[in-house]
């Protein structure tokens, strides 16, 4: 069974705050997401066991698998938005609401598609791309 939706929020949710803080606790979840803590609890509990993450005590630590998931949702809502923003000169606060839902759905021959002509027209442009994660194409 994949994962849904709601559980590749909570990945990315979990990425970006141990990006930023270091360490994650549910109560940093349920603050960022806007959840209770019964509900993260609970999506905590699933994804500790579907082997995403594992839970000690109020410490939650991504693994190996979960990280990687994350990383990949992460660069389908990064390579979105720009395109959006870059390509299709959608406002950013715009773009950034938008990625948050394509990430879910978007193939990745559609990312791959999607970041090779952010390449082109970065080339095209400046000579090279604005965005740290496009510097190859896939």
């Amino acid at each position: 069974m994949g994962i849904h939706k709601s559980g590749e929020d909570y990945l990315k949710v979990i990425y970006l705050l141990h990006q930023k803080k270091g360490e994650v606790r549910e109560c940093d979840i349920a603050a960022v997401m806007g959840y209770s803590k019964a509900s993260v609890c609970n999506m905590v509990k699933t994804l500790t066991g579907q082997g995403y993450i594992t839970h000690f005590q109020n410490d939650v630590q991504l693994t190996e698998l979960g990280l990687r998931t994350a990383q990949a949702i992460h660069e389908k809502y990064l390579i979105t938005k720009e395109f959006m923003i870059s390509v299709l000169q959608v406002q950013a606060t715009i773009a950034e609401k938008d990625a948050c839902h394509l990430e879910h759905i978007l193939s990745d021959e559609t990312i791959r598609a999607l970041q090779n002509q952010l390449i082109e027209k970065g080339a095209a442009e400046n000579g090279k791309t604005t965005c740290p994660f496009m510097d190859k194409r896939l």
